[in-house]
């Protein structure tokens, strides 16, 4: 008999491991990009809907009341049928209703469907975590780990560069189709 750190060892490192990394780790660069897609977009629906202040801050609540229900019921079903599943299932959702938001014909569906893509992204969490039970098992992965929060970042600073260049050329709706391919991507290689 083996124990898991013997297992482990004897297993090593290697292709594997790095391929898990990149793909679990673009997950945050997609989740990243949806989240913080609300800062870079908001000033342009407040002037195209007149928005009202509190209706802006209820596009960011709206997106966070979805993250918030669906992870209970994603975690739920994650346990039941699997994380890998559940992972597919929410880059679908969250890939589908973000190309949806960017057709919004008024600020109730907006605010609808971002809150939807709230609830995709809440399920990108059974896949950190699926990638956090593989990565503790390798003591020498676990550095590799901590470079997954890079994954955030990336993210965050590439919404935000092209948003720099997207709004005011081609606009807010043009900026959520292209964040919206890095999940599609994902979905793609998930095989």
């Amino acid at each position: 008999t083996f124990t898991v750190e013997e297992a482990v060892e004897t297993i090593g490192f290697g292709r594997f491991h790095i391929v898990l990394f990149l793909i679990m780790g673009s997950t945050g660069v997609a989740e990243a990009m949806e989240i913080m897609l609300i800062a870079v977009v908001s000033p342009l629906i407040r002037c195209e809907w007149q928005l009202q202040d509190w209706q802006v801050a209820l596009v960011t609540t709206m997106v966070f009341f979805g993250y918030t229900v669906f992870s209970i019921v994603l975690g739920l079903l994650a346990d039941r049928y699997g994380r890998w599943k559940i992972l597919l299932l929410s880059f679908l959702w969250a890939a589908y209703f973000s190309l949806l938001t960017s057709f919004a014909p008024s600020y109730i569906w907006f605010v609808f469907l971002r809150a939807m893509v709230g609830g995709g992204v809440a399920g990108h969490a059974q896949g950190r975590e699926e990638n956090k039970q593989i990565t503790a098992m390798c003591s020498c992965f676990n550095s590799f780990y901590s470079l997954g929060k890079v994954f955030w970042l990336a993210g965050s600073l590439l919404i935000i560069g092209l948003a720099s260049v997207m709004n005011p050329t081609v606009g807010w709706r043009w900026l959520i189709r292209i964040a919206s391919i890095p999940g599609i991507l994902l979905i793609l290689v998930f095989k």
